[in-house]
């Protein structure tokens, strides 16, 4: 009897142990034993394999575990996009299963007229898509950084700013939502899921020459975390970057808060200038030496809400209480005719305030219709003072004297909708933006005070098409610009009509090519009400085109861009040619307009722009990037003859990666275009980094060289009754150090299931 119950209670355990399950542990590594994170896991039943059972992802490390699985037969399946998918029978009884270490294969993969890998390249109509590797991503810090991945971007090393190597605008989103670089700061490497580059931007971003839109992961559940800081050690160089940033996610909806401060301090800045004034009376020959300081702060919070339900609303409000200071001094050793030298100094400050609301809404109607709608208000509040003064070198009298101070107070609101409907083939979309602003001016100084009052208004029609058939792809836009302005007790009106063409076509999955064309024509028209006929010239000049002659702008253009896993290379001629004259705006000041270089009736520019980018063994362990242009400029001025010259910038780049370590350098020779008369000759920037990540720290080191003197050329208007022509240089050669940490984290549950096993891009053409 006693036999029998222990030998029932034994099966009895038994039993228990079975239901309760035992655990099933592993991990995933490449080919090079390197980790793999966030690979899917699941577990079906080797009788029927279309139902899950379970199912995880790897961590950090690669690895992944199932608590309490019952004893049965399973098939084990891992997937990752770019590699090659992994099963295996695994039988599961009374004991812990462990598997070991598992190693995935990469994969690549034809789709019809693409090529998709995990780390580089895939061209789809007016599109680049740069896919994320987990290898870069794990030795990044941000989505900020992640932006070295493609080609045509480069970080500048002095603002910390993303520039394009071509010197092209573009616009930021993220999700298909404005955006700025402060919030790629915030976003992990981890919920980047790519980089979708437009060098054709839809037709309610016409104003920039190419879009970047970055697409992350949903986080439906957590937070993420950060801090980085940025610091020199120069005695002489003050260079602070700080950013803090923190992200509550819970459900569809998200708040966000971050923090971004910024300083430049330099000293010991080094210029020489000369003048030669023509007067009734005679000429005047005036060299100055100068040495100055500049300092610079910049504050820049914001308050993010998101609420992101793609089945029906789209909505983001953004707050930003933004406002910077600035101080500037100079001492300058002055010469004058007849061996007279002066001493002088100068100095300004500026304050700004500048809070702005952004708010970002899209409905959709299905899924295929959807309407956006942007309203940006904007509160610009800058006060301005300035001093200069000069005194006899040798006994010191005072001979001038001078105490201006300027207040603007600014006021701009931006209504932006649009329709966009997507179909099979093609995509089209219809929109309209308003821009308004109200400016009241006040300059103060010893002598009077003066008030001005100027208000602007424009509205944009415009319109885009999108069709694709097979390998071709092309995209029209067409715009209608309407500018009205009253300033200076002048109004002015504007007409601008715009279009352009590009087709683009597929060659095979590594080679594409595109054909570019925009036409545009500035018509300006003056309205009879003016009140005397200074004013109105006045208006006219500051306004930038003085005769009120139209302007037409003709591009064409050729875009030949060919792709592997490890060499990337783009070539694009192009040729611009403006007819009628060519005026820049003017910056308000109480000395006859000067006339700059680009002033002209019309010019010609020939350019072939490149970009090369090569990777040395796998991996990307060691990358070569060096891009720029070939350029040629002819422009007729009004009263000079007719004006040739070239331009050479040429960019270059040097990546090291080595697991958790890796360096870059990167400099540019002639980095700015050579403009009419100015003339950047010895403009040169190099810039070293070092970087170490481990877990969530990461540590830097870098440094940054200024080698420039730039000479600047310069002369009056020749309708001005004092004639002026100026020689600006400026030396500029200083060597900053920084150190630098960052530490982030997050937590919470995102959506890796669809990221691997169903990544599909919904590509609409106009977002």
């Amino acid at each position: 009897m006693k036999r029998s119950i222990l030998l029932l209670i034994f099966l009895w355990s038994a039993s228990i142990g079975v239901a309760c399950g035992q655990m099933l542990d592993g991990g995933i590594v490449d080919s090079e034993a390197k980790p793999l994170s966030n690979v899917v896991i699941a577990l079906y039943s080797s009788t029927d394999t279309l139902k899950q059972k379970f199912y995880t992802v790897t961590d950090s490390a690669g690895l992944f575990s199932f608590e309490k699985i019952p004893a049965d037969e399973y098939v084990l399946c891992a997937s990752s996009l770019g590699y090659k998918p992994y099963s295996a029978n695994v039988l599961v009884g009374k004991q812990a299963v462990h598997l070991g270490m598992i190693t995935m294969e990469m994969e690549w993969k034809e789709l019809s007229t693409v090529m998709v890998t995990a780390n580089y390249i895939q061209h789809k109509g007016e599109k680049t898509i740069y896919r994320i590797p987990t290898s870069v991503a794990n030795r990044v810090r941000s989505a900020f950084e992640l932006m070295r991945v493609v080609p045509e971007l480069r970080i500048n090393p002095s603002s910390q700013s993303i520039e394009f190597a071509n010197g092209a605008s573009f616009l930021i989103l993220i999700n298909d939502i404005p955006s700025t670089e402060a919030e790629l700061k915030a976003i992990p490497t981890q919920d980047v899921k790519k980089i979708e580059v437009y060098d054709t931007p839809p037709a309610r971003y016409m104003a920039y020459d190419c879009v970047i839109n970055v697409t992350t992961f949903d986080r439906t559940q957590g937070y993420a975390v950060g801090f980085s800081a940025d610091q020199s050690i120069c005695p002489s160089s003050g260079y602070t970057n700080g950013f803090a940033y923190a992200v509550y996610n819970k459900g569809q909806k998200s708040v966000a808060i971050q923090y971004s401060y910024t300083r430049r301090r330099f000293t010991e800045l080094i210029g020489k200038e000369s003048y030669q004034f023509t007067l009734p009376s005679g000429s005047v020959d005036r060299q100055q030496d100068l040495q100055g300081t500049k300092d610079m702060h910049m504050h820049l919070p914001a308050l993010y809400y998101i609420y992101n339900n793609p089945q029906k609303q789209i909505l983001q409000v953004v707050i930003k209480p933004n406002f910077s200071h600035s101080y500037n001094s100079y001492m300058s050793d002055i010469s004058l005719a007849k061996e007279a030298k002066l001493k002088g100094n100068a100095c300004d400050r500026t304050s700004m305030i500048y809070p702005s609301v952004d708010v970002f809404q899209r409905y959709y109607f299905a899924s295929n219709k959807y309407l956006s709608n942007n309203l940006v208000f904007t509160n610009y509040r800058v006060w301005q003072a300035y001093k200069n003064s000069e005194w006899d070198a040798m006994s010191g009298v005072r001979l001038l004297s001078n105490d201006m101070t300027q207040s603007n107070v600014k006021y701009s609101t931006i209504l932006q909708t649009d329709f966009t409907h997507i179909l099979d083939k093609n995509v089209y979309s219809l929109g309209m933006r308003y821009a308004g602003s109200l400016l009241n001016t006040s300059i103060k100084d010893l002598q009077s005070t003066n008030n001005y009052h100027s208000t602007q208004h424009s509205i944009d029609l415009y319109g885009d098409y999108v069709q694709q058939l097979d390998s071709w792809t092309f995209v029209g836009r067409i715009g209608l610009g309407y500018l009205y302005s009253k300033a200076y007790e002048a109004e002015l009106s504007n007409l601008l009509p715009q279009t352009d063409l590009s087709v683009y076509y597929q060659i095979n999955p590594h080679h594409k090519l595109v054909f570019k064309t925009a036409y545009s024509y500035n018509e300006p028209s003056l309205s009879l009400r003016t009140k005397n006929t200074r004013s109105l010239i006045q208006g006219l000049r500051y306004s930038g085109n003085p005769n009120l002659k139209g302007t037409t702008n003709a591009t064409i253009g050729i875009h030949y861009t060919m792709s592997y896993n490890n060499f990337y290379c783009s070539l694009s001629p192009i040729l611009t040619q403006q007819w009628s004259p060519i005026f820049s705006n003017y910056i308000l000041n109480r000395e006859e307009m000067l006339q700059r270089p680009e002033n002209a009736k019309g010019q010609t520019i020939t350019a072939l722009r490149y970009n090369l980018r090569y990777s040395f063994f796998s991996k990307e362990l060691l990358t070569f990037t060096i891009n720029g242009s070939l350029s040629h400029h002819s422009l007729t001025p009004h009263s000079m003859k007719r004006i040739t010259y070239f331009g050479t910038p040429i960019n270059y780049q040097i990546d090291l990666n080595l697991g958790r370590f890796s360096a870059f350098y990167q400099g540019s020779l002639f980095r700015e275009y050579m403009s009419g008369l100015t003339i950047n000759a010895g403009d040169v920037t190099s810039n070293i980094g070092l970087r170490y990540r481990i877990k969530n720290y990461t540590f830097s080191l870098n440094g940054i060289w200024f080698l420039t003197e730039p000479e600047q050329w310069s002369r009056t208007n020749p309708t001005s009754l004092v004639q002026m022509q100026s020689k600006t240089i400026i030396q500029d050669q200083r060597t900053v150090i920084t150190l630098g940490m960052s530490i982030d984290s997050s937590s919470g549950n995102s959506n890796m299931k669809a990221r691997s096993l169903n990544n599909n891009d919904n590509d609409s053409g106009a977002f």
